[in-house]
This record gives C-alpha cells, sequence and structure tokens, in this order.
C-alpha cells in the first residue's frame, strides 16, 4: 500500500509557507520540564514543536500503541490528521519546550491545499 502512495522520490523539508500556515493564529504556549500537554481531546489541534521535545505515547483504535519522541520543527498529536484515531494520548516536556498548536479545521484546509503535508501526516 505505501509502495503505492510513495512519491517517486525522497520527499523534501515543509515549505516556509506551510510552515507559516501552520503558525499563522497559532495557539502558543511555553511549557516548564515535567509538563503534560494538553492534547484533548484528540484531534481538535495539530502540535508543532518550536524548541524542547515532548514525549508521546498513544494508543491508537485497534490497540497498538505508539511511543516517539518529538523535537524542534516536528508535529507530535497529528495522527487524527493522517486518518487515524486515538484511544488515549499522553505528551509530556522533557524540558522546557515551546509549542504552537493550530486548530482542527485551519490544519484540515492547509492540508487539502497542500498533498505533501497531507502525505506527511498520513504516512
Amino acid at each position: 500500500m505505501l509502495a503505492v502512495d510513495a512519491p517517486s522520490e525522497k520527499p523534501s523539508p515543509l515549505s516556509a509557507e506551510i510552515s507559516e500556515a501552520l503558525r499563522r493564529n497559532a495557539r502558543h504556549a511555553e511549557i516548564p520540564a515535567g509538563t503534560h500537554v494538553p492534547v484533548s481531546p484528540p484531534g481538535s489541534r495539530l502540535w508543532w514543536v518550536e524548541r524542547g521535545a515532548i514525549s508521546v505515547r498513544e494508543t491508537r483504535d485497534g490497540g497498538a500503541e505508539a511511543t516517539y519522541r518529538a523535537g524542534p520543527e516536528e508535529f507530535f498529536a497529528e495522527a487524527p490528521f493522517g486518518g487515524t484515531a486515538y484511544r488515549s494520548f499522553d505528551a509530556v516536556a522533557e524540558g522546557d519546550s515551546w509549542l504552537c498548536s493550530q486548530d482542527a479545521d485551519t490544519v484540515r484546509r492547509t492540508i487539502a491545499a497542500s498533498p505533501f503535508l497531507f502525505y506527511y501526516l498520513r504516512n
């Protein structure tokens, strides 16, 4: 399935235009180390790490678990925007972090305008 959907070339980093679209009207937050990031309800906002690192643990529908670390210039809480639902989601700042988030409607409009962003979030 992925081979069919994958582009023929390695995808390039997000363009400045897409990054700006995600930052426009975004909610910015300084998060102290050890703080749980308020990612609820799942799928209501897409988060982007400007500075710092976030430890994430997700349980998705079907029972699959994912544990990962999001650092500068990376998304987290993106699975619903790629078509996957969460059963539970926990995100904790590893150190002092600066995050921004965008509401779901704006993210969906940006995805519709950018096939690359949809590919990124889906895969």
